[in-house]
């Protein structure tokens, strides 16, 4: 019997699993799964409960926190050992980076980001009056800071792609950062920027549409040279 390689699929903020499937499908070379995202998929009441009492802590960093625990149990309930893969779009690109390069680097063969930033800083720009001043905002910023961990990729491979025209997730928030990693690492970090890219993994015209088919081309690409056949299991 053989075994297929695994692929996480992590969504965004304002998108769901179903926008990822539609996206990526289900290719036959893995096996996929699409998450839903902890507090994310209680709905939007519940969300907005949690944006008014503290946006940064109890929204967007707890997405992220409680959503690496859930990849680390969904790692430690593997019955086989089987190469693993992780795709993230917005922020779920930014908890694929973390939970492949940071917390399972072993066990994680293959990321591809989508759309994704290094750290919330990035909120500052979108919650002006939100003060990131306090201690405890601070600390999780800081403990939150892709760009502050010592990264070491060996045997991984990662994929960046991001929009030129991405309005939501600017690229400049994120180029600098992947651009010194592919350099450190070109071997094995290769960083994709598309011209007529949104923040979306759909397209609403013809330049976009190429794009779009270009980015899940070379997904499937990269992942299937990263993480290769199917495995037999006696």
């Amino acid at each position: 019997m053989s075994v297929k390689p695994l692929i996480l699929m992590l969504h965004g903020m304002s998108t769901g699993p179903e926008h990822l499937k539609n996206f990526f499908g289900e290719p036959d070379e893995f096996d996929t799964e699409y998450m839903a995202l902890p507090i994310l998929r209680e709905g939007p009441d519940f969300i907005r409960a949690l944006a008014q009492r503290d946006i940064f802590r109890d929204l967007y960093a707890a997405v992220f926190l409680e959503s690496l625990k859930e990849i680390t149990n969904r790692i430690a309930h593997e019955k086989v050992q089987r190469p693993m893969g992780l795709f993230g779009f917005s922020i779920g690109a930014y908890i694929a980076l973390w939970a492949g390069l940071v917390d399972h680097p072993d066990r994680i063969q293959a990321i591809v980001a989508v759309g994704g930033v290094p750290s919330f800083d990035y909120l500052r720009f979108y919650y002006p009056d939100y003060d990131f001043s306090t201690p405890h905002a601070v600390r999780l910023m800081e403990e939150t800071d892709l760009s502050r961990q010592p990264i070491a990729i060996k045997g991984q491979h990662v994929l960046i792609q991001h929009g030129l025209s991405d309005p939501v997730a600017q690229i400049d928030w994120i180029k600098p950062w992947a651009q010194s990693l592919a350099e450190k690492y070109p071997e094995h970090v290769s960083w994709t920027p598309y011209a007529s890219l949104q923040h979306r993994l759909w397209a609403e015209s013809s330049a976009e549409e190429e794009d779009v088919l270009a980015l899940r081309n070379r997904t499937l690409k990269w992942f299937v040279e990263a993480l290769g056949p199917a495995a037999s299991q006696g």
